[in-house]
């Protein structure tokens, strides 16, 4: 019997190069589809639906397919989950959580999403598992950086046993000096007590699950806590800052803008500053001496779109960090929106300097 033989060519299905097919029980080849959505291949090569996301996603990851033939893939920017029936209709879309996905695998008993990811660039990897049935969070496992050093991953497809009960991860550690990876073994079943900023408070009962607050204080009693209760995550609710410096971060804020300079701005995690100048003169915003790269833009009213955007950067400030430089005039408002890579969470340092606030 001869082999190598060319079967059949299906063309182009518009497939991104977003991980290897993967078969469903009836023999179906299961595939990325533009990373916004699937496709479904019969044994003979046609294609038998496709389905599109129907929330934010960009860049959808390989999916893993269960024994009753239920699909599940999720964004590599902020892990939303998507599953799908055999016939390619949605069952459910997880949320938006903003953390970066890298694998995910079903469970031999299909009850649990195994994932591998990580909050953002340079920060610890995870390991987590959600619920088949609706893509909630049960519990979460944070890696430790190996030698001081986080980076980003290669490899994390996890593998389970025979009996369904242990999962085997790799985690290879690459862009160091000296590359290294490290093999872990978990039970599968966990401790369903998830505490996942490791304040003491589980998710469940934290109104910051994500943001350490041993405190829990709510100042303005609205169920989210003040280490994440963003009073500047709006345009028209942005905060009202002088020259100087300050800090802050993009944990839990929303998207409520666009620029020229960010991608995927409708995924963007934003978070607004205003500034009135006294006088006219030169204006220089920048993120020198933070330790992650961000977006920064400038505009002259809300909502912050490209359309009254008088300034964006990624780089500057010695060609590695944002900085916007523009000629302010007395009186006017000026709308600064900082905002990372995607729906990626980011820490950020601001510095202003120009003329004194009005």
């Amino acid at each position: 019997m001869s082999s190598g033989n060319l079967l059949w060519d299906a063309g182009d299905v518009g497939v991104s190069n977003s991980g290897y097919p993967i078969l469903d029980p009836s023999g179906r080849l299961m595939l990325i589809w533009g990373q916004i959505g699937i496709v479904a291949v019969t044994p003979d090569g046609d294609p038998d639906w496709i389905s599109v996301h129907p929330g934010s996603t960009n860049v959808l990851l390989q999916p893993t397919v269960g024994a009753q033939g239920k699909l599940y893939t999720g964004d590599w920017l902020g892990v939303e989950f998507w599953a799908l029936d055999p016939d390619g209709n949605t069952i459910w879309a997880g949320p938006n959580d903003s953390h970066m996905l890298h694998r995910l695998r079903i469970t031999p008993d299909e009850t649990l999403l195994v994932a591998t990811g990580t909050n953002t660039f340079g920060e610890p990897q995870w390991l987590r598992g959600y619920s088949s049935a609706d893509g909630s969070l049960i519990w979460h496992v944070p890696f430790d950086p190996e030698n001081g050093v986080n980076q980003f991953s290669s490899g994390w497809q996890p593998v389970f046993a025979a009996d369904g009960q242990t999962v085997y991860v790799a985690n290879g550690f690459v862009g160091d000096v000296n590359d290294y990876a490290y093999l872990y073994a978990f039970d599968v079943p966990f401790d369903l007590s998830l505490d996942s900023d490791g304040d003491g408070y589980a998710d469940s009962d934290d109104n910051c699950p994500n943001v350490p607050n041993t405190d829990q204080t709510d100042s303005d009693g609205d169920g989210v806590g003040d280490a994440c209760d963003f009073l500047s995550d709006q345009c028209i609710d942005a905060i009202p800052i002088c020259p100087g410096t300050l800090t802050g971060s993009t944990v839990g804020a929303t998207n409520d803008g666009s620029s020229s300079c960010s991608p995927n701005s409708f995924l963007n995690r934003d978070v607004w500053f205003s500034y009135t100048p006294a006088t006219d003169g030169l204006v220089i915003v920048d993120g020198c001496g933070a330790a992650f790269s961000y977006f920064l833009s400038v505009h002259t009213g809300c909502p912050g779109t490209v359309a009254n955007e008088i300034g964006c950067a990624l780089y500057g400030c010695s060609s590695a960090w944002p900085q916007v430089v523009f000629n302010a005039t007395a009186g006017q408002t000026y709308r600064i929106r900082v905002t990372g890579f995607g729906a990626v969470e980011i820490s950020y340092t601001l510095t202003l300097t120009g003329p004194p606030c009005q």
